[in-house]
């Protein structure tokens, strides 16, 4: 409320989501003023794209709609940002700690998916496969939550820092 008050940047999302848009110089000037203080940023650099296709929901609210986004609960926002806020410019060295960091970041949002977990499953087919259990990947004992962070990891290891050996 205090960036509106000073038109210091500009909002995104609807007025409720407190999340701003800031240039460098949009954040220099509210922390050389008092407005804000360097906690109260998160730098973020990219751009992700969402084609707005007439026939479909559209754009992120149809990706959320379509079950491929989570929205995380107003209440948990805030211990939300106070993690994330917690991470680093990536490096090889804060790798682990930034991952663990993300990991964190998705419990407070309040998922009850956790990386690397492992329940042994040993009915249906051979030892460690349940055929009921889509949760496994097919005929292992290994959860398809593990898989995709061991394969995120691998990917921010190998595209982000040059180093695909870190990932494993």
């Amino acid at each position: 409320s205090k960036l509106r008050a000073a038109k210091i940047g500009s909002e995104v999302g609807p007025a409720s989501s407190g999340v701003w848009k800031c240039t460098q110089d949009d954040a220099t000037k509210a922390i050389a003023s008092g407005i804000a203080s360097p906690e109260d940023f998160l730098v973020v650099s990219g751009v992700s794209v969402w084609p707005k296709a007439v026939s479909v929901a559209q754009g992120l609210q149809g990706e959320v709609a379509n079950n491929r986004f989570e929205p995380i609960p107003k209440s948990r926002v805030e211990s939300v940002w106070h993690v994330l806020k917690g991470q680093e410019v990536l490096t090889k060295m804060n790798f682990v700690k930034n991952v663990d960091r993300a990991n964190e970041a998705w419990r407070a949002a309040g998922s009850d998916v956790v990386g690397g977990s492992r329940e042994e499953k040993t009915e249906g087919i051979g030892e460690g496969y349940d055929e009921e259990d889509d949760s496994y990947v097919h005929k292992t004992a290994k959860k398809v939550a593990e898989l995709s962070d061991d394969a995120l990891r691998c990917w921010v290891a190998t595209f982000l820092l040059g180093a695909p050996t870190l990932g494993h």
